[in-house]
């Protein structure tokens, strides 16, 4: 049984959503593939933004960098007013540029992070300031390819499972136990969540 089929057979609400997004555009569940340093920095991009503002940013972001290719050693040479210049508020840049200084003095190994448990890999992004539980997540689930991952904090994953669940009150206890469920495929079901919520499923 493949990994969509065997979360299509454990969840019958979940399977309405992967069926809906096949039929309609399933490249919205792929990411194109960047550098570590370049996902861990969209993560930074992304927090608390829409999916939208964060890629306009990202890209400006990238236009920026030389060549055209993010690396800590690039971001450590942009000018702080340039990435002001292109909407990134003050506190994403000293994230930036804090992520930046502790990858090119290996305070950071983004490398040794794939040798590490979902839990051990989280838990070490974390130790670096402006990476919360979210952000590590989403390069866990993304870069890292992990593929049981669940951002119970997600604004996201948490409309998308009201409205498919119809829950009155969010909690995270709820969510995770409705997640357990799709277990050990979260990251995959996720994926189809954000790409359904892209595609207008949920709308009213």
């Amino acid at each position: 049984m493949d990994k969509l089929t065997y979360l299509q057979s454990t969840d019958i609400s979940l399977a309405a959503v992967i069926g809906y997004v096949t039929e309609h555009d399933e490249s919205v569940v792929i990411r194109d593939k960047v550098s570590d340093c370049a996902s861990l920095i969209r993560a930074i991009v992304s927090q608390q933004i829409s999916t939208t503002v964060a890629t306009v940013i990202f890209n400006r972001l990238v236009d920026i960098t030389a060549n055209n290719e993010i690396t800590a050693e690039s971001l450590v040479s942009i000018p702080t007013d340039s990435l002001r210049d292109i909407g990134l508020s003050k506190q994403k840049i000293s994230y930036i540029k804090g992520i930046a200084d502790a990858l090119v003095n290996r305070r950071l190994d983004l490398v040794g992070l794939y040798a590490m448990s979902d839990e051990d890999a989280v838990a070490e992004l974390q130790k670096i300031k402006g990476i919360g539980e979210w952000t590590a997540q989403m390069f866990a689930l993304f870069q890292m390819e992990r593929e049981d991952i669940f951002p119970v904090k997600d604004g996201g994953i948490r409309s998308a499972m009201k409205k498919l669940y119809s829950l009155e009150d969010i909690q995270d206890d709820d969510l995770i136990n409705i997640a357990d469920r799709w277990k050990p495929y979260r990251s995959l079901a996720c994926k189809y969540l954000w790409g359904a919520l892209n595609l207008g499923y949920f709308k009213s």
